[in-house]
């Protein structure tokens, strides 16, 4: 469960490796929702909606950490940066 507001949406897969819930943020520059109250109803509804499936929840923890490992673990990392140096000459 996240809100799908900066980096966090190219981490979690919507649906994959988990919900992201919308927020839409305020103008005071704080990322408060707008709508604390519809935040909250749109966040309890994906729990919910994991706490009636828990096969579904494990398997999206499941998926969640293959992709940590696949993408955001350091040999990952290094792959990508040396893969990257690569393409630069």
């Amino acid at each position: 469960m996240a809100t799908a507001t900066g980096g966090i949406v190219e981490v979690v897969d919507d649906g994959e490796t988990g919900l992201l819930v919308p927020i839409e943020p305020g103008d005071d520059g704080t990322g408060a929702p707008r709508d604390p109250r519809r935040f909250a109803a749109d966040f309890a509804e994906r729990v919910n909606a994991l706490l009636a499936d828990p096969e579904r929840a494990r398997g999206m923890g499941r998926a969640g950490r293959r992709r940590a490992i696949d993408h955001f673990a350091w040999p990952a990392i290094a792959r990508q940066t040396s893969e990257l140096y690569g393409s630069l000459r």
